[in-house]
């Protein structure tokens, strides 16, 4: 989002890990993130600061992202990239099987970037089979797909 926002800044890079480009979206379930129970939906309505990460699955599981957030486009990364002219070399990392954030919103923001000719190179890396927060205990020296990526990160980076 910074990158859409402060584009003149100096931004070399950006890294962007199964990032939410559009508003959170979730199927009435009776599962959530990392099969923990589905919050209420009383969550949304009486909800206290710590329990922020329940808020924001309820109010995707119960279709009201919106109504609490606002319908704005510009408020998604979605809704920006149209009007970008150019952004940072940008590698995003999605697992296939998020349950979290879709894939497909990953994958329609690097189609409008390429529709939209912005300048700037943009990678995409769909890991088959993981999830949401699959990275978490992964090493770069047992991944080849990530010590790829990275050193793509660090050339644009560093120049």
């Amino acid at each position: 989002m910074s990158a859409l926002l402060h584009r003149s800044d100096g931004m070399k890079a950006v890294l962007a890990q199964y990032p939410m480009t559009d508003y959170l979206r979730q199927e009435k379930a009776t599962e959530m993130l990392s099969n923990m129970p589905a919050a209420p939906e009383s969550t949304i309505e009486n909800y206290h600061t710590p329990a922020r990460f329940d808020l924001s699955y309820a109010l995707a599981a119960y279709g009201k992202y919106l109504t609490y957030f606002g319908e704005d486009p510009k408020l998604w990364p979605i809704g920006l990239i149209a009007d970008a002219a150019a952004m940072p070399p940008t590698w995003i990392i999605h697992g296939e099987a998020d349950k979290v954030v879709e894939i497909g919103d990953s994958l329609k923001f690097v189609d409008q970037w390429t529709k939209n000719e912005v300048r700037g190179e943009v990678k995409l890396s769909v890991l088959p089979g993981m999830d949401h927060g699959f990275d978490d205990a992964i090493k770069e020296d047992e991944e080849e797909w990530l010590r790829e990526g990275l050193g793509w990160v660090q050339e644009k980076w560093l120049g």
